[in-house]
């Protein structure tokens, strides 16, 4: 396991902690959780995955990080993980996306008809 991975299992427990959120946001560190979520793919990555999703689940609580999750393109992974054989990391992308639907760039997005609200949709009729 590098060291990349290490970190993002021992930053998931910290992310709770309102301190350390604060300190994440100031730090850029959305962009970087982003970063590693795009560059992942794959069974063996789902360990990696899912702290990465439940710490920028905590974070999008927060209105700015909502906004540089959007801003640095999570969403589109983020609905493919809907679809993943993965329980756990199949509900830790729900509480995500959920938490991201207070974004104002979402709601756009689905008013523009991108298939956001229609994927979405489609997920949760099929679960």
């Amino acid at each position: 396991m590098d060291i990349a991975k290490e970190a993002v299992q021992a930053l998931e427990p910290l992310s709770h902690y309102e301190t350390a959120q604060t300190m994440l946001r100031k730090l850029g560190a959305v962009r970087q959780l982003v970063w590693m979520l795009r560059g992942t793919g794959g069974s063996e990555d789902a360990v990696t995955q899912l702290p990465v999703v439940r710490v920028l689940s905590v974070l999008s609580s927060d209105a700015g990080a909502r906004v540089d999750v959007v801003k640095h393109g999570a969403m589109p992974v983020l609905l493919n993980l809907l679809s993943s054989p993965f329980p756990e990391l199949k509900k830790a992308a729900v509480d995500c996306v959920v938490n991201m639907s207070a974004a104002e760039q979402v709601k756009q997005d689905a008013k523009l008809g991108d298939g956001t609200v229609i994927f979405l949709f489609m997920w949760l009729i099929r679960a």
